[in-house]
């Protein structure tokens, strides 16, 4: 059965079936054509191309650069009630220690590649990723993005919700992907999401105690999640995607970027419309 873009969180995740996300909604309202963006400086370009994969950053990641603080964290709701459940047992601060612990480092188990939803270009977001040097812009549509992944790996809308209010529980930090503070609106997100598998089961070295807490377990574990504890991890890593089916244009933010852009793609055996960026043009009055 073809994927679509109404997927429920979990499908085709270890076979477990979690929550519906949030933005299902949105998911199910949007039409397969709708136009993406991504946004990205040359070299990341250049890396798709020869290494037809995209970079699936780790949702930690977000928390050291100038982005939220608050990816992959609940909903106030949702800690408050902790907190008075674990207060009422006299564990309230063996609870806050354990989540200050464990937290952040869970976010590093979920990785995403994001995309911007508009049917034209985003002046904001040239701005951000063409500070340094000239930026590209691949656009696809969300068939063409879901169609392009491989089956571990989940496509959906970003929703934006007031952290303060919002009601529902998202227990799993892969749900909580999917949902980001209200005050980043206008960034129109489309995210694909993949947990790193390998990493959660051989790397927490943790287990479930008599009092309800995670308490420490001899395994070996995974080099990665070694790299994890002792700060040497990379920040994400390559995933591969039929590029050929992702890539609908792709719009270049200078003119001396157009005749370069063509010959990669040529080289990469790609056939794909090639052009300026609105931004480039000039009034005629």
């Amino acid at each position: 059965m073809a994927r679509k873009p109404w997927m429920f969180i979990g499908d085709n995740i270890a076979g477990i079936a979690l929550e519906m996300r949030p933005g299902v909604t949105i998911d199910c309202e949007s039409r397969p054509d709708e136009k993406t963006w991504r946004y990205t400086p040359c070299e990341r370009f250049r890396e798709v191309l020869s290494e037809r994969s995209l970079y699936f950053t780790r949702l930690s990641t977000y928390l050291k650069e100038d982005g939220d603080n608050f990816e992959g964290a609940s909903p106030a709701l949702v800690p408050d009630a902790m907190e008075k459940y674990w207060a009422k047992h006299d564990l309230l601060e063996e609870y806050r220690a354990e989540e200050a612990k464990y937290g952040p480092l869970k976010l590093q188990t979920v990785l995403v590649n994001c995309w911007h939803k508009r049917e034209y270009e985003a002046d904001g977001m040239w701005a951000r990723y063409g500070r340094q040097e000239p930026a590209i812009a691949v656009v696809s549509c969300l068939e063409r993005l879901i169609d392009s992944m491989p089956e571990h790996v989940t496509v959906g809308h970003v929703e934006y919700v007031d952290f303060a209010t919002e009601p529902f529980f998202h227990a799993g930090i892969f749900a909580r992907a999917f949902m980001k503070r209200r005050l980043f609106e206008d960034e129109r997100e489309v995210r694909a999401v993949l947990q790193d598998d390998d990493l959660i089961r051989t790397g927490w070295g943790v287990e479930v105690g008599s009092n309800g807490f995670l308490v420490p377990v001899k395994i070996d574990r995974h080099p990665a999640f070694i790299a994890l504890l002792i700060g040497t991890s990379s920040n994400g890593f390559l995933v591969p995607v039929k590029i050929d089916r992702l890539i609908e244009s792709v719009v270049v933010g200078s003119l001396d970027l157009m005749e370069p852009v063509m010959k990669e793609l040529a080289a990469a055996g790609l056939t794909v419309p090639v052009r300026l960026s609105e931004r480039i043009g000039r009034p005629r009055y």
